[in-house]
């Protein structure tokens, strides 16, 4: 055989070897993933009383750890950063809407738990609350 032909057999041989490769395709998913969507949420404040509203959570594009909470405690047009870890979320003290707020929570079972404070300056709203898609 030829060296170009014995090149050119390397060759083909050395495509069809990568080209059978098995790749990893399994799709990757982020904790977060879990809490995206739209949440029917209940909650009971010590302020507040009972209230039921919704909130949608978004993935952060800045931030592959992060979600962001639109309507957090009914302060529409306002969105609410969190961090996830695992089946947890912490909410460090941010300002928005009219109130500064802060917390953490949990998934299990397709539905979040969690508690915050609220806090308008006048009064401090210590809220637990529940929700579900």
């Amino acid at each position: 055989m030829h060296k170009k032909n014995l090149a050119v057999l390397f060759f083909i041989i050395s495509i069809a070897i990568v080209a059978c490769q098995k790749s990893d395709t399994t799709p990757s998913t982020s904790d977060r993933d879990k809490f995206i969507g739209t949440w029917h949420v209940n909650s009971h404040g010590t302020v507040s009383g009972g209230q039921a509203w919704d909130m949608v959570i978004s993935a952060s594009n800045s931030a592959p750890e992060q979600i962001l909470i639109s309507n957090f405690d009914q302060q529409n047009n306002t969105t609410t950063i969190a961090s996830v870890s695992g089946n947890n979320f912490s909410i460090s003290s941010q300002h928005i809407g009219s109130e500064t707020v802060h917390g953490s929570g949990s998934y299990t079972n397709s539905s979040l738990s969690f508690s915050y404070y609220a806090d308008d300056v006048q009064t401090v709203d210590t809220v637990t609350a529940t929700a579900h898609k």
